[in-house]
C-alpha cells in the first residue's frame, strides 16, 4: 500500500529510514540552540514569545526540574532559525509533503523537547481543533512527525486512532498549561482500536488534521526531541501574512 493511500484509509503513515543520523544531527544541533538556553540574552528575550510548555497547570508544582521546563515547545521554529529550512531533513519532508498532498508549503513548524521522567503527556486531540475558526480542516495539509531520536512507547511516541480522519470533528475540551495557554483535549483514555507507532531514529510519522492522536509521557532518562513542520495548500502564503501582523516571527538578529 502506498503512502498516499493509508493516509486516505487511516489518516496517518509512518516511514522508516529517511533521514540519515547526519542529517538529523544537522537538526538536533539547531534545533539545541533554540532550547538549549545558549543563545545571548536579547534572543532568548525574543524566543519568549514563541515559547510554551506543554505541561498541564494541574500538578505543575510537582514539576521534579525546580521550575525547569517540563515539556518546552518552540513555535515557528524555522522563522526564528531559517538554517533549519536548509537542512536535508526538511529538503525530504518538503519533497515528501508534495508528493503525497500536491502543490503544498510549509505554514507552521515547532519543536517539542518531552525532558526526562516527564509525566506530561499530549492528550488525545486532533489538531483541527486548533484552528480558528475551528472547521473540518484543510484537505491538502499534511502534518510530519519528526523524531531526532528512537521514538519509543516508553518516551511518547505517537498513537492514532485509524480512521478518525473521515469522521466530523470530535468535540474537545480545554485545559490550562502551566504558562496560561490553553490546551484542547478530545478523549482521557485510549479509544479502542488506536494503533502504538513507535519510530526508529531516521523514520517519521504523517497524519492530516482530523486525524485523533496522542503522544504518552517519557519515563526514559533522555531528552525526546521531535521537530515537526505542517504542510499545506498556500502555506507560505498564511506563514506570511501572519509574520506581517506580528502573529509569527522573523529571524533571530545578532
Amino acid at each position: 500500500m502506498s503512502g498516499r493511500d493509508a493516509l486516505e484509509r487511516d489518516g496517518f503513515v509512518v516511514f522508516d529510514h529517511v533521514f540519515t543520523p547526519e542529517e538529523l544531527g544537522e537538526v538536533e544541533r539547531l534545533a539545541d540552540l533554540l532550547l538549549g538556553g545558549t543563545l545571548p540574552v536579547h534572543q532568548q528575550r525574543r524566543l519568549q514569545q514563541f515559547m510554551g510548555d506543554m505541561a498541564p497547570l494541574e500538578g505543575a508544582e510537582g514539576n521534579a526540574h525546580d521550575g525547569g521546563w517540563r515539556q518546552p515547545e518552540l513555535e515557528y521554529a524555522s522563522c526564528l532559525q531559517p538554517g533549519l529550512l536548509d537542512t536535508g531533513v526538511f529538503r525530504k519532508c518538503r519533497q515528501m509533503a508534495k508528493a503525497l498532498g500536491g502543490q503544498v508549503s510549509r505554514r507552521f513548524d515547532h519543536l517539542i523537547y518531552k525532558l526526562p521522567n516527564s509525566r506530561t503527556a499530549t492528550p488525545w486531540h486532533q489538531d483541527a481543533a486548533y484552528s480558528k475558526p475551528r472547521f473540518a480542516g484543510d484537505a491538502t495539509a499534511l502534518h510530519f512527525w519528526v523524531p531526532l531520536q528512537d521514538a519509543t512507547a516508553e518516551n511518547g511516541c505517537m498513537h492514532f486512532e485509524p480512521g478518525s480522519h473521515r469522521a466530523l470533528l470530535r468535540t474537545h475540551g480545554q485545559f490550562t498549561r502551566r504558562t496560561g495557554e490553553k490546551g484542547f483535549q478530545a478523549a482521557e483514555t485510549e479509544p479502542a482500536g488506536a494503533v502504538v507507532c513507535p519510530v526508529q531514529r531516521g523514520g517519521l510519522t504523517i497524519h492530516t488534521p482530523q486525524t485523533l492522536h496522542y503522544a504518552g509521557p517519557n519515563v526514559t532518562l533522555e531528552t525526546r526531541k521531535v521537530w515537526i513542520i505542517q504542510f499545506a495548500r498556500f502555506g507560505a502564503v498564511r506563514l506570511k501574512f501572519k509574520q506581517l501582523i506580528g502573529l509569527a516571527p522573523g529571524r533571530l538578529r545578532g
